[in-house]
Order: C-alpha cells, then structure tokens, then sequence
C-alpha cells in the first residue's frame, strides 16, 4: 500500500509519563507511521516534569507555563506538518480546566482535529465556556462513541458533520491462546478475574473485592487479579492510601488465596498474556459519565466477558448483550453476575466470542486509517482511497492503557 505524503503533529502527554491519554498517543502515532505515513508523526509533548523523552518529541510544554502554549503555536506554525492532532482531557493542560490550550488553539495557523477524551453532560459555567471555545478553534472533533456524539450535540453549539466517531483502539490478539496464556503465567485451573490499570479510587475496586465472598463458596478456585500501580496523581497526593485499603479489606474479607495485587506497570506483552488469560474482566468504576476507557476497551479487544458498571463507555460498546451492566456500588450484582459465567462454560464462552467479535473493529490498524480520513480530509478536502494492508491485521502496536 503507498503510504500518504501528510505530516501529522500530535499534541498530548507522552510516555514515560504514566498517562492514558499519552499511551493512546503513542499507539496512534506507531500505527500512523508504520502503515499509513510516509514521513514519521511528531509529537508536542505536555509535561509536568522533566521526562527523558523519545527523538519522536519535537517540543515540549511545561504544563503550567501559559507562555509555553504560545511558543508551542509558533513552532507548529512554523514546522513541517499539515495537520495538527489534539488529545484532550481537562487535567493535562494548564490552567482552570486546561483553559490554557486555548493560547494554543487561537494562535495555531494550520488545520487541527481535536479528540476528546472526556465528554460529560454537566458543567460549570467555566468549563462549559472553555469546552465551546475549543470546539469553536477546532475544525474537526473526535469521540470514541455516538453516545459521545449525542451529548456534545444537545449541550454544546457545534455542527453534527464536524464530529467523527473513531473507536479507542485495541491490541490484535488471537481467541485461542487462554490456556496458553494461563500456563505461562502459573494461572493453570483458576477461574481468573481481573481489572486492570492505573490504580485510583474511581475504579471501585473495593466493590470487586466485596462480591468475592458471595463467589468463593461456590467458585474455589477464582482467582482476582488487581493489575497495575497506584495512579500517579494519587500517589503525590495521598500516597498508598488506597491500594492499602483495598489490601486491608482483601486480609478481613479472608480473600488471600483469591485475590493478587501486581503492583506494577507491565510491559504491552505482559499486559496482553494476563488479558488473553482473563476469563471476566470487571469494570466496577463510579463515575456515570466516563466517556472513554482504554482498559475496558482492550479487555473487548482480548475477548474477555465483561461485567461493568453503567458508565456512558460501557453502555456504548457493551450494547445488544456484548456485556454485563451491573448498577452503581453493588456488590452483589457483580456476585451474581459472577457465579453466573463460572456455572455455565457455554455462556462464559458465548458472551467472550461475541466481546472479541466486536473488537475486532476496534483494532489499532483500523483505528489508524480512520483518523487518516479525517486527516486528509482536513489537509486535503477529501481522504484518498486507502485500504488497509493485510499485514495489518495480523500486527498491532505496543501499548498498554491505564
């Protein structure tokens, strides 16, 4: 396939900051290079420290820095790129709700597409005017569901033709490697169950760990698994606090041989060897307007059975039965729910096909060629007809979620 002449610029957080905005970033700027651009995407990286960064960071941003966002503007005015990418979330840009993208957004001279990782239905009066601001400069805007779509429609002022709905993008793994996966990782005859990603209290873990008594008299041998460390935003503010909770909850609920906390950040293989080994994968968040989840979204893409609370995520991609939606802070649905898919082998096995069936849209090639669309329309006034390569297919990028 001949790979398009566009030069693409990304602005975002970017490993090594633990960030699932900038791990999207990362993934979404390899796919790009490897099977769509011929010249290598860049990225305008946000930070809040000093980071030893990749050559692929061009320029950097101090995150609080107004005059940063500025120069920034004037790099890219002045830089070899025709489209400039925005990943958006209130808390990585500077200022009350980020406001200080905008000192990039009004200075900035060439075509932007903005992905918003957050779409809420509720507002300050602040906010509400930042975000129409933003959707104003922007010339095309990404969500990751139609639900997404809906909500920036009936309270913003934007135009439905300038939103594109683009799915989060996933690993591309194989359905037939669970015992394979279980072996090498001495998980060998558990029922495994796990949650995974940056650690912080909006996952609810403690609600998971809550419903594992109603489960271990009838299912002995599930197995827990609690994957990834502490958020790092949490862990300057409040320390260890909550994972010490949830360990402390684990001893009184006598949960120890059923539950492990892997208090780490794993590398994409490793990810991909205990997703492929999950049986149900549990999503127990308690925010209601989550708009985005990259682990839920990977634990689809691993084929996984989902039990999740009703986030506007969740009811997106696990609709028409494709998962479990179990109420807000409910333990014993999420028991239920549990006992159920451990019972019944053909049901468990019915609901990951279908779960790995709907990732495969979701995969970051496809993921790729439809931002490249969007891309090419905003450089070039329309994309040009590109099919994606075989290869593709069968080949994704490294890159774990949090």
């Amino acid at each position: 396939m001949e790979k398009s002449d566009l030069r693409v610029s990304f602005v975002s957080t970017y490993p090594p900051r633990h960030c699932g905005i900038g791990t999207y970033t990362l993934a979404l700027a390899r796919v790009m290079d490897e099977f769509f651009l011929k010249r290598r995407t860049q990225i305008v990286a946000i930070s809040d420290k000093k980071y030893r960064y990749s050559d692929r960071v061009v320029f950097g941003i101090e995150q609080e820095n107004r005059r940063a966002y500025h120069k920034a503007a004037e790099f890219l005015a002045s830089g070899p790129c025709e489209v400039v990418s925005i990943q958006h979330e209130y808390g990585i840009y500077g200022g009350e709700f980020g406001e200080y993208l905008l000192d990039l957004l009004e200075r900035l001279e060439k075509p932007c597409v903005t992905t918003l990782h957050s779409v809420v239905p509720v507002h300050t009066s602040k906010r509400k005017e930042i975000t129409q601001r933003i959707l104003d400069l922007s010339d095309a805007i990404i969500v990751m569901t139609k639900g997404s779509k809906e909500t920036l429609t009936r309270i913003f002022n934007v135009d439905h033709a300038k939103i594109r709905v683009v799915h989060h993008g996933v690993p591309n793994v194989r359905p037939d490697e669970q015992e394979k996966a279980k072996k090498k990782l001495g998980l060998e005859g558990r029922f495994v169950v796990s949650t995974f990603g940056l650690i912080n209290p909006g996952k609810g873990i403690e609600y998971a760990l809550d419903a594992l008594p109603h489960v271990v008299r009838e299912i002995p041998n599930i197995l827990y698994l609690v994957v990834g460390k502490t958020h790092p935003v949490i862990r300057k503010k409040f320390g260890e606090v909550y994972r010490e909770t949830l360990e402390q909850k684990m001893r009184d609920l006598k949960l120890n041989g059923h539950v492990r906390f892997i208090n780490r950040y794993l590398d994409y293989h490793e990810l991909v060897d205990y997703l492929k080994a999950t049986d149900v994968y549990v999503a127990p968040q308690t925010d209601p307007h989550q708009s985005a989840s990259g682990t839920l979204a990977y634990a689809i893409g691993a084929g996984a059975a989902i039990i999740s609370t009703p986030t506007a995520y969740a009811q997106g991609v696990l609709a028409n039965g494709r998962g479990y939606l179990v109420d807000f802070l409910d333990s014993v649905a999420i028991a239920k729910k549990l006992l159920q898919l451990a019972k019944y082998p053909e049901l468990l096995r019915k609901k990951r096909m279908k779960t790995y069936l709907y990732g495969r849209r979701m995969i970051w090639p496809v993921v790729g060629l439809e931002h490249l669309k969007v891309f090419e329309q905003l450089a070039y006034g329309k994309p040009k007809r590109i099919r994606i390569p075989v290869r593709a297919l069968t080949k994704t990028p490294e890159l774990i979620p949090s």
